[in-house]
Formats: C-alpha cells, sequence, structure tokens
C-alpha cells in the first residue's frame, strides 16, 4: 500500500511540474521504473478518482480537478476561470440572476464558478448531486458535445432512468435530443411554474476553437423569466458565451 502511495504522488508531483504539457505514459513508467502496462493502471485509477485527466488534444495527461477541489483553490482551469470571471460578474450584473461555469472530467459535471444576484429569491446549485450530466441543463449541454464514441461508452455504463426531460427515460429517445442541443447550441429548461420554487436554466457552450471548453448556466425562478426578462436572459447568456469562447481563441489560451 504505500509503494502505491508513493507512486500516485510521484506521478501528481511530476504531472504538476510538467503543467504546460500532457504527460505520457511512457515517461511516467520511467519515472515510476514500472512497465508501461502497470503505469496505465495506477494512471487509470488517478483519472477516476480525478486526480488527472486524458489531455483533449494530445495523447497524454494532465492534473485533472481534484487537487484543485479538495484545497478550494479555484486552480483547475485557471485559463478558463480567468477570461471568464470578469463577463460572468458582469453578466450577473445585467440580469441578476445566479450564473454559474462548468466543465467535464470523467464524464462528471465540475462546478468552476457560481456567482449569485441580488434579489430575494435567488436560485442556488447543489453542487454534489449536479455531478450526474443527466440531471442538469448544463450537464445536458456536455453530453450533447461528447464525440459518438465516448457517447457509447457513457451509455454502456450509464443506462437512461432519470433526466432532465421527464418525458425521457431511454437512450433512444434522448440521442435526438442530443443532437437538436448540439444544433441550437444553447438549451432551455423551463419547469412548470406552480409555486416560488419551480425553476428554469438555461445552458450555453462555450468553445475552445471547434472543441468544447465549458458550458455557462444559468438559473432563475420560473415566474420571473417573462417578458423583457426572459429576452434579456437568453440574449446575454448567449452572448457572454460568445465572448468567453472568443477569448480563449486567443494565443496562449489552450
Amino acid at each position: 500500500m504505500i509503494q502505491v502511495l508513493e507512486r500516485f504522488n510521484l506521478i501528481l508531483e511530476y504531472v504538476a511540474e510538467n503543467h504546460t504539457r500532457p504527460c505520457r505514459i511512457k515517461e511516467l513508467a520511467a519515472l515510476l521504473q514500472v512497465s508501461q502496462p502497470a503505469c496505465s493502471n495506477i494512471v487509470r485509477s488517478m483519472v477516476q478518482l480525478g486526480y488527472l485527466e486524458s489531455a483533449t488534444d494530445a495523447n497524454g495527461y494532465v492534473i485533472g480537478p481534484k487537487p484543485s477541489m479538495l484545497v478550494r483553490n479555484g486552480g483547475y482551469k485557471q485559463f478558463l476561470t480567468k477570461i471568464a470571471e470578469p463577463l460572468i460578474n458582469a453578466l450577473v450584473g445585467k440580469i441578476n440572476e445566479m450564473c454559474l461555469l462548468v466543465t467535464d472530467s470523467n464524464f462528471k459535471r465540475i462546478l468552476l464558478l457560481q456567482k449569485q444576484g441580488e434579489r430575494p429569491v435567488q436560485v442556488s446549485s447543489d453542487i454534489r448531486a449536479s455531478e450526474n450530466l443527466f440531471l442538469t441543463a448544463t450537464g445536458m449541454v456536455i453530453l450533447a458535445h461528447l464525440p459518438e464514441n465516448e457517447i457509447k461508452s457513457f451509455a454502456e455504463k450509464n443506462p437512461v432512468s432519470k433526466t432532465i426531460f421527464p418525458e425521457i427515460s431511454n437512450w433512444e429517445n434522448l440521442i435526438p435530443k442530443l443532437n437538436k442541443i448540439r444544433k441550437d447550441r444553447y438549451l432551455l429548461i423551463l419547469h412548470e411554474e406552480k409555486d416560488i420554487d419551480a425553476f428554469g436554466s438555461i445552458a450555453v457552450p462555450v468553445y475552445n476553437g471547434k472543441r468544447l471548453e465549458a458550458v455557462l448556466g444559468c438559473k432563475f425562478p420560473t415566474y420571473r423569466f417573462k417578458g423583457e426578462q426572459r429576452n434579456l436572459i437568453i440574449q446575454e447568456c448567449i452572448k457572454t458565451a460568445a465572448v468567453i469562447s472568443a477569448g480563449l481563441e486567443r494565443p496562449g489560451h489552450k
């Protein structure tokens, strides 16, 4: 057990020190002085636990969300939050509703930023429950943008029983919804206005080039989503996501 922990720590420190590039299995195996299959097993466990994640654009691994989440230092995807935070602050100032920014790691939804409005009634976000991609608008946008092979892999391990769409309980009916989300480039969910607790949400993809980097979300009481406020929320969320995306396309933001 001590040896496993030592190897775990060596990999974590090495990948953190080389944070400007993905680290490959071959070099990590050399670091540990073990075979590549043995190293792959350790790395696979670290990915599942959230300490590492696969690099999107390269064959290697980078630091995952778990270290930053444990110390609550906001270090995970700092390049993204640095660009997005002032824009989301400005968005909340305009629409006065709760807004958030999420990404994903190993098929789990990771909350990066959350900002509350100043109205007396605000919708909050349950961080633990919302890790499930099926249960939030932002999670569904993430799922819709996964490559086809990853959706198949996710489907094999996660049968559809309950989703944010009450009428959908199987993958056969969910796939057309995912295709429409990807085509529309945003998802709007409105729960029936029965009381002050009823809420709605909008989720808009944030791209880094052609790749989904994150999702901007907004939650609001259903009774307020009317007239000018409805148009304002939709337009400003779409515009803010586009500005964040444009910022990520600048040189050095990868």
